[in-house]
């Protein structure tokens, strides 16, 4: 059972939920709202590498960037690494699951293709996987809602 806006406030001032920056204005009815940071990551094979077989990449295949009060146009059918502005604290208590958010996805904005889990113990930031499903470029900028985590308590 997720956690209410009533649980999560609860959880956060007995210190067992943790969100930084935090501002109450992003906590919904049975969510926090999450932004995306000025960092992103793109991924390009480098060297003799062909392609990705899983192997973990090297640090020259990941090309820092960051957005700084700049926006950013994704392209059609691109795939970049993000993460959130804000760093999510769990204690053994707690897990969490990060979902997307609906008005990004009806334009085509896949925010995570794979990692949603959010593991109690965690001290983060959440890594948004980015794809650009649509035939036209989206903007990107620093801050902008990502998507939201819920909160769900681990018995």
């Amino acid at each position: 059972m997720y956690l209410s806006k009533q649980s999560i406030l609860s959880a956060i001032k007995a210190k067992k939920i943790g969100i930084t920056p935090f501002d109450e204005k992003h906590l919904g009815e049975a969510s926090y709202e999450l932004h995306l940071s000025d960092q992103l990551f793109d991924v390009k094979p480098k060297g003799k590498r062909k392609f990705f077989d899983g192997k973990a990449l090297k640090e020259k295949e990941i090309h820092r960037f960051e957005l700084k009060n700049d926006s950013f146009q994704f392209q059609p059918k691109q795939f970049i690494i993000g993460k959130t502005t804000e760093t999510i604290s769990l204690s053994e208590d707690y897990a969490g699951i990060f979902d997307g958010k609906a008005s990004l996805a009806q334009i085509g904005l896949f925010v995570h293709i794979s990692s949603t889990h959010i593991d109690p113990l965690t001290n983060s930031t959440i890594t948004v996987e980015l794809f650009n499903s649509s035939d036209y470029p989206i903007l990107l900028k620093e801050n902008m809602k990502i998507g939201q985590v819920l909160f769900a308590e681990v018995k």
